[in-house]
Order: C-alpha cells, then structure tokens, then sequence
C-alpha cells in the first residue's frame, strides 16, 4: 500500500480491520500528508506505528535532490512537531551535484512574472529560435543544457497561473498548465472564447459541443432550435457547421442569428490579417452583451493582442491550455501547476512563486490567520514543493496582489524565514531589458 499518509479515518480503519486476516507492507511519508481537505492526517500514519507487531524500517535516502535543498527542506519541515517517541528521520542526500536556492521579491504580481520569465531565460542560456525550435536550451555560449521539460512553475493556487502563463507565453517559452481551468472558459469571457475559436475555424477544428456552448450564448436562439442543432451536428468535429445548420427546421429569429454569425465570421477573418483580431472582438462584446470594463475581459483582449494578426498560434495557445489538464513528461515544454498537483514528480529546477502570508501558507477568504493545523499542512505543502527541486530552486513573492477581489500589501511567507539565511542568495530586482538599436544605414561618405 503506498501513500499511506494520504488515509482518511474510514481508509485507516479499514487498514486495520484487514491487518487482522492479513499482513500489510504500507509506504508513506508523514511530512508529505497535504490532503487535510479530503480527511486524510498524518496521525493515522504515526498511529499505526504503536499498533502491535509493526516494524518499521525508515528509507532516508533521497536521490533527487542535492544536499543544500535537502537541508532547507529538513530545516523547514523540522518545525512541525512529531507524537511523543517517534522521531523523524532526516533524508541523507545520495546526489553529489552542486544546488542553489534564490530567492526574490517583486513588487506585484506582474513583476514576479517577468522575473520567472527571465531567470529561465539565463537559466537556459538563451532563448534563440533553435531552442524554442527544439525545446532545448544552452545553444549559446554559457548556455547550461537545460531543457524546457526540465523547469516547473509551482504556486499554492491555480488562481496564480494566469499571470505566469502569460508572461511565459509573450516570450515565446512553451508552457504545459497543468490541471488548470482557464479564466476564459469562466464567465464573463467564456462567451468571447467560443466566438473567437468558431470564427477561427479554419485555423483548428471545432467540435459540436462548442458550437453548441456558443450558441447558448446568443440571444435569438432558444432551447428548441439548440435541441434541433444538436440533434443534426452529431459529435466531434465538425468542418461544415452552416452547412449542417442550415437543413435544419429553424425558426425565422434563429436562422437571422446564424446568418448574421456567419457574416461576422467572414468579415472577422478578412480584418484579421491587417488590424488584428482585438478591434474586432471589440464589436462584438455588444453582440455578446459583454461588458468590456470587466477585468477578466480586458485581461483576455490583452492576451489576445499579445499574439499580434497570427490567429492559428493564438487558438491553438487557447486550446491546448483548455485541453492541457494531465502532465506530459514528454513534452518539451515548462509545467505549471500547483504544489498538490506536483507531488510525485521531480526537476532539475523548480520556481516556487507566492510565498507570501496569505498565499503560501493559504488563508481562506473568511480567515485573518490560519489555525496550528493548518500552518502544518501548509508547511508540508511547501516542504513537497521544496523536495520537487533536483539543482536549482527559486522562490519568489510578491509585495502586492490581489486576493478575493481585494488589493493589499502582501508580507513574505514565514516559511522563508526557517530556511538558513546561509542557503539562500537574495537576488536584486533585476533592470529593464534592453532594447534593441533600429538598424541604420550607414553612409559611404
């Protein structure tokens, strides 16, 4: 049985109930029990261990990560008690190779983004064509011959990924979010989604289900005529929509909706090439009955833009990250995802962002501060986080984010301050890039 930390009560008893009949071999780390939200505890583990001929044999060797991370790690997780009498065993580093840990505070949260951006950016020596090209790094000179696979963006909450993953992606660095939902499939951008990815049809197949979730979306056509629809496009993708539509038996106001969509469409597509696709999806919030001083809104038409008149590298960056909710370790791209999510996993660097009060450890909208308890399980989320790191470790934060709707300064996670100063190299707020000079002309004369 691995995992044993992970039980709940009823799990444990029932642990018990066959250690009766049977005998149980049970694989577990206390300090990694990060599922208090589902019942699981530690003390089921240590538990167990007073129970009548139960031998335990401690497996300390860790071949991960290297010794200067172990020993932050070991010093963070030491401040969590163990019951009385069972002492916890310290992880001895089997991994020879030189480590590094840094930390970094931003003033906001856009600016711990750039900073993420950046510092893989040198880490990988470099972002040249070829190695956006073939995943890999260190192509330059003083590169380190890092892949993008080999770098994980970790934070508390998936709330945090939208920041990252934009920043990551204006740079032109490919990404895997990991069980994420993103914010454009939520209201109020979600109906601006489905008509930017049907508009763009052409550029990536669009399945009979998102039509359908756009057509939700547009006054004029009611639950019969969506019935009707779905009954004739059938599943999967589809090539032909209007064509499909336009046998089926629709009401006047219906087929006027579909005829002026598709004449949108058409004039979206030829303004795409010179204006972009912003200006036009301007528009159309009025169709959709959007309004466009929402932050979320704002927040997509930016990422939009970001991709400037290449409409297929904008809806497949949509659709992957809709559909990108399993890690790939076969991808050559860097992971982002939540510290739940990347236990069990390992990399030789590790960004641990948001360590901020409030963040990391997490307090609930309700919550001033979080109980005893729950500071451990926080601190063993982040000892996870920690041991995730193979050679190179980044921890950042933020002075200011917002939270729950409110903006407020934000003080640095406490679990900094249990890591040994002497482990860590603060890094200084790093200058703005330098921008290229125009090409000129020389003269002869």
């Amino acid at each position: 049985m691995d995992e044993f930390q992970d039980l709940n009560r009823s799990q444990y008893q029932l642990v018990q109930l066959f250690g009766k009949s049977t005998q149980i071999f049970a694989i577990g780390d206390p300090d990694q029990a990060i599922y208090g939200f589902r019942g699981s505890s530690p003390r089921f583990f240590y538990h167990y261990l007073t129970e009548d001929q139960v031998h335990r044999s401690s497996l300390v060797r860790n071949y991960r990560s290297a010794a200067v991370i172990l020993t932050a790690a070991g010093a963070v997780i030491s401040c969590n008690p163990t019951p009385d009498g069972i002492p916890r065993q310290p992880l001895v580093p089997v991994s020879g190779q030189e480590a590094a840990i840094e930390y970094y505070q931003a003033p906001s949260v856009k600016g711990e983004a750039e900073f993420v951006v950046q510092r893989i950016e040198e880490l990988l020596g470099g972002i040249s064509s070829f190695s956006i090209n073939t995943g890999r790094g260190g192509d330059q000179d003083g590169g380190t011959g890092l892949s993008f696979g080999d770098i994980a963006v970790l934070y508390r909450s998936s709330q945090q990924a939208g920041a990252l993953s934009e920043a990551l992606t204006r740079r032109g660095i490919p990404i895997q979010v990991v069980g994420v939902r993103p914010f454009y499939l939520k209201d109020p951008v979600r109906p601006l989604y489905y008509w930017l990815r049907a508009a763009a049809v052409k550029e990536l197949s669009m399945s009979a289900a998102e039509y359908l979730n756009l057509l939700c979306e547009l006054p004029g056509i009611g639950a019969a005529s969506l019935k009707k629809l779905e009954a004739r496009l059938g599943l999967g993708d589809i090539a032909d929509f209007f064509e499909r539509a336009a046998v089926c038996d629709l009401p006047l106001t219906a087929r006027s909706v579909l005829a002026d969509l598709e004449q949108d469409f058409f004039q979206f597509r030829g303004q795409v090439a010179e204006n972009g696709p912003v200006p036009f999806l301007q528009r159309i919030l009025v169709t959709l009955d959007i309004d466009p001083e929402q932050a979320e809104v704002a927040r997509f038409l930016e990422l939009v833009g970001s991709f400037g008149n290449d409409l297929g590298a904008l809806v497949r960056y949509l659709k992957r990250n809709v559909a990108g909710t399993v890690y790939d370790d076969q991808a050559e791209a860097v992971a982002l995802m939540t510290l739940h999510t990347a236990k069990g996993l390992g990399f030789p660097v590790v960004f641990i962002t948001g360590l901020e009060e409030g963040v990391l450890p997490w307090f609930f909208s309700n919550q001033e501060e979080a109980g005893e308890g729950d500071i451990e399980e926080e601190r063993r989320l982040f000892y996870v986080g920690l041991t995730r790191a193979r050679r190179s470790l980044v921890l950042t934060s933020s002075a200011r984010r917002t939270i729950f709707g409110k903006t407020r300064d934000q003080q640095p996670s406490r679990f900094l301050t249990e890591i040994p100063e002497s482990l860590v190299t603060r890094v200084a707020r790093p200058g703005p890039r330098r921008k290229k000079t125009a090409a000129r002309q020389m003269k002869l004369f």
